[in-house]
């Protein structure tokens, strides 16, 4: 099984398209949009999910924990448009594909999984290391 996505990693919303390929047998496209917000969180507020729903993602990064959506207590008001879309592409990829899956595939499924990934980032970005945002 293999999913194919490809991400935009807007301002103040990502957006993504992805499809399911299984053999020679592709699903028809399906697009998702998520909110742009990314939040560090304690590792009492991870492991209580305080912060997870349908529309945010909780992220465990090495000791670091993130909320990635739209119960981060980032609020969108605050987009800066000229700050890099880089800058919080790993937790944005994170909580896209992770949601996706957790939607798509069976928590039981023995099916061996390859992601197709594809990131749009202003060419200016293009070569910038992708990160999660500084603390």
């Amino acid at each position: 099984m293999k999913l194919s996505i490809r991400l935009d990693l807007g301002a103040s919303l990502t957006k993504s398209a992805y499809q399911w390929v299984m053999g020679s047998h592709a699903s028809a496209p399906q697009y998702k949009t998520f909110c742009s917000a990314v939040q560090r969180i304690t590792s009492t507020e991870y492991e209580r999910g305080q912060y997870a729903d349908n529309n945010t993602s909780l992220l465990s990064i090495g000791d670091e924990y993130w909320s990635a959506g739209e119960n981060a207590r980032d609020p969108v008001t605050n987009v800066n448009l000229r700050q890099p879309k880089c800058r919080n592409a790993i937790a944005k990829i994170l909580a896209v594909v992770g949601q996706v899956i957790a939607e798509n595939v069976p928590v039981d499924s023995q099916s061996e999984l390859h992601i197709d990934l594809g990131v749009l980032l202003p060419l200016n970005e293009m070569g910038v290391p992708l990160s999660c945002p500084a603390v």
